[in-house]
């Protein structure tokens, strides 16, 4: 084969380069989706009455929303001029299913400067991510990765004869394991 047609083949392997993210992150529509959904999962205060009545109160959604154009005004200006951190979590205890796992949650007004990102970074790399990838990929996911594994196993037997079956239960590297 010759250069030129090397060099043709590589450019058209090499990953394709998306400009103007940052813009269509900070874009009004985008920022006030992610808003949206951050903020409509936030829980306002319940008080039961002494009838047995229930009656909500404003709380954490309301005081979010009344702030709606301030955080959103902030955020834009630091996804925009690249000083967007998350700066701290708050760290918990969750149980889903058998499964106790510890998670970071950071503040709201971080999480939604994430939603945002991720809307724009997921319209992008989902296209392109192999369909046997699974993990936190809406309409993907164990169960369907799972049946597509199964049809594998059954469809061609002397491919998939071996494999490796494994679960991390805990993982803990001391100073001394990592020289």
């Amino acid at each position: 084969r010759n250069i030129t047609t090397e060099k043709e083949e590589e450019k058209r392997i090499m990953a394709k380069r998306y400009g103007y993210l940052i813009q269509k992150i900070v874009e009004s529509s985008n920022m006030n989706r992610a808003f949206d959904e951050v903020v409509d999962q936030l829980p306002e205060r319940t008080v039961i009455n002494s009838d047995g009545s229930k009656k909500t109160l404003p709380g954490r959604r309301t005081h979010y929303r009344e702030r709606r154009e301030e955080i959103i005004e902030r955020l834009v200006r630091q996804i925009s001029d690249g000083s967007f951190r998350i700066t701290s979590y708050r760290e918990m205890w969750v149980t889903d299913g058998p499964k106790v796992r510890k998670v970071q949650s950071p503040c709201v007004e971080h999480r939604i400067g994430c939603n945002a990102i991720m809307r724009i970074v997921e319209d992008v790399l989902y296209p392109s991510i192999i369909y046997t990838s699974a993990a936190s990929i809406p309409g993907r996911g164990m169960h369907k990765l799972f049946v597509k594994m199964r049809y594998d196993i059954e469809h061609d037997k002397d491919g998939t004869r071996f494999y490796y079956k494994c679960d991390v239960m805990t993982f803990n590297l001391s100073n001394k394991d990592m020289r």
